[in-house]
């Protein structure tokens, strides 16, 4: 599940990230805009974007069927029924505001945790700025990956997030024994 929410989430805000870099620039170039609100949004834009893009990527995968499992929406006051709630809007929001916060809050203790022994290392051994550039790209990826494995595996599934309960259910299971579907306007 996770894989299915992080690698469609960084190639589909990576690509726009690309394209808002490139239109903030022909707008410094062409307009009378302040430099330092262009740098500003190129350094806000790519986690705009990704938590921007999320939502609707966190709403996708709550639709879709894995190969061995899919996830399930069952209502906190009946958790182990039969019952099953549809993948709203609405339930997408509330999944992407448990991953979005708890994910921006892990990350900052994250970067504060690796960037000293990061920052040792390179000036140990003062590679060129593209290295550095790269390298420090590389390791804000892998740590993000990271921090987004922990937050869905310990935070989303199997806890309660508002009147839901979030669950992985094995696709033969699901497929042999039909849920009853209770509207999400019925557990309100």
């Amino acid at each position: 599940m996770w894989w299915a929410f992080y690698w469609r989430t960084s190639l589909i805000s990576g690509v726009l990230a690309v394209g808002a870099a490139y239109g903030l620039r022909v707008l410094y170039e062409n307009t009378t805009v302040r430099a330092l609100w262009i740098g500003w949004a190129m350094k806000i834009a790519p986690y705009a974007l990704f938590y921007g893009v999320a939502i609707f990527v966190v709403r996708s995968i709550l639709h879709k069927k894995f190969r061995h499992f899919q996830i399930g929406l069952s209502p906190s006051a009946t958790l182990g029924s039969r019952s099953a709630l549809q993948p709203t809007l609405n339930i997408a929001l509330r999944v992407w505001w448990v991953y979005s916060w708890r994910a921006v809050l892990f990350s900052f203790v994250a970067v504060v945790i690796v960037s000293y022994p990061m920052g040792i290392v390179l000036g140990l051994f003062a590679p060129g700025p593209i290295v550095m550039g790269l390298f420090s790209t590389a390791l804000g990826f892998f740590v993000s990956a990271g921090v987004g494995l922990y937050v869905i595996y310990s935070n989303i599934l199997d806890e309660d997030i508002a009147n839901f309960h979030v669950c992985l259910l094995p696709r033969q299971a699901a497929a042999a024994a039909p849920a009853q579907v209770v509207p999400e306007t019925a557990i309100q």
